[in-house]
């Protein structure tokens, strides 16, 4: 029998008929187990007196982040202490790797900052290379998420706002991607941070959609190869408005319009067709197409713009949207009056569908505006918009000041 202290309040006793050296493999591998199950930190946090927790905890979740992201590890590990700097005394000096980090600039999620600790906590995992250092996107993204999380995560689980992109489409206009591949930090405008911190976490989920889990290195190439694709304007509309941001009417009103016409191929004096076609109103299509020699290829290829069109609306018209493919195709198949009922009924059904959208909109539009408390939505427009931290002007305060004194008294 052989007794092998684990720590100083276990003992482990290990058994066997095949005598000492098989006892004492036994014991060693068992060591070996427990070691690796309390063992070492690859990455220690060491706060300053005066740094708050949560301030070092900014970088346990940007370490659980980055191995989230990057899961394999295939460089050399290297263990790192990282310093969080505060006003209070400084840190005594340790032994090997280390890394110093102010408390300020982390509390401030500052680009730079997050890279500079992202990059060092990968390295220490093995995870990229010594030269390696993290794309300022990627950092912004965390920011984004992080910052979410405190508004809208205990309601909308991984849905976030990105509210300049939603404007962008909205007005229908170019998605400026590739400006964030630049190494420039644009944290000295809070405007332009924004804006950045919006983008980047749109680029990253597309990077996650399309599956990509590759080494560290590769993040930068993959981000270059899906802008410079330009294919990816649907999955943001997508991800923008199927969660849980309604698509505005007029965009939804724009892609369903596309299927309130087919066009009708014209018949010559024997009932061939002719080359020729005309654009009629679907409502029109079961009639002209009862008896029409190219029926079946005419409603397939309508049903196929259904399905076209419905990856592009909210999930509820989605399904409707099915039912009007389903319905064009065993159209196709055969013109019997009960499928044609089928037919004008799923149509009927598309344009209800179309108005309940629009009311909700309209509704969550009005409640959105008539704020119960303007106070703190002209506040946070002002501040956004000014210096962190800073009212821009001394009117602006006096503005706020009497705003707040108007909606005390009524």
């Amino acid at each position: 029998m052989i007794y092998f202290p684990c720590d100083s309040s276990v003992v482990v006793k290990i058994y066997s008929p095949k005598g000492f050296y098989m006892k004492l493999f036994l014991a060693a591998m068992l060591l070996c187990c427990i070691w690796s199950l309390s063992g070492s930190e690859t990455v220690t946090y060491r706060s300053s007196s005066g740094v708050l927790l949560q301030t070092s905890d900014i970088l346990r979740k940007l370490e659980r982040f980055l191995k989230e992201i990057f899961p394999g590890s295939y460089y050399r590990k290297t263990p790192l202490i990282i310093d969080i700097t505060g006003p209070g005394s400084p840190l005594p000096p340790v032994p090997g790797e280390r890394l110093e980090i102010k408390a300020d600039e982390l509390e401030k999620f500052s680009l730079e900052t997050l890279s500079l600790a992202g990059s060092a906590i990968l390295r220490a995992h093995g995870k990229a290379p010594a030269e390696f250092q993290l794309p300022l996107f990627l950092c912004a993204a965390f920011r984004h998420r992080e910052r979410s999380l405190k508004k809208e995560g205990r309601f909308l689980g991984n849905n976030r706002r990105l509210n300049s992109l939603e404007a962008l489409f909205q007005a229908e206009a170019e998605l400026p991607l590739t400006a964030l591949l630049s190494p420039e930090s644009p944290d000295s405008d809070p405007v332009l941070a924004r804006w950045y911190d919006d983008h980047a976490r749109v680029l990253l989920e597309l990077l996650r959609s399309r599956n990509f889990r590759g080494k560290a290195p590769e993040l930068l190439p993959a981000a270059e190869k899906l802008l410079k694709s330009g294919s990816y304007a649907g999955e943001i509309r997508a991800l923008l408005w199927h969660n849980f941001k309604l698509l505005p009417s007029h965009l939804l009103r724009k892609e369903l319009n596309q299927l309130q016409q087919f066009e009708l191929p014209r018949l010559d004096h024997n009932g061939e067709p002719n080359g020729l076609f005309e654009t009629l109103s679907v409502s029109l299509a079961p009639e002209k197409l009862r008896k029409h020699p190219l029926r079946e290829e005419v409603l397939r290829t309508y049903a196929a713009q259904v399905l076209k069109t419905a990856a592009n609306c909210p999930r509820f018209i989605q399904g409707v949207l099915r039912e009007l493919h389903d319905s064009a195709n065993a159209l196709s198949k055969a013109a019997k009056p009960e499928l044609e009922v089928r037919f004008t009924t799923a149509l009927a059904e598309v344009e209800r569908s179309f108005q309940l959208h629009s009311r909700r909109a309209k509704a969550l539009d009005e409640a959105a505006a008539n704020m119960e408390n303007p106070v703190r939505l002209l506040h946070t427009s002002l501040t956004e918009n000014s210096r962190p931290g800073e009212i821009s002007t001394p009117e602006t305060a006096r503005f706020l000041q009497r705003w707040n004194e108007y909606y005390n008294s009524n």
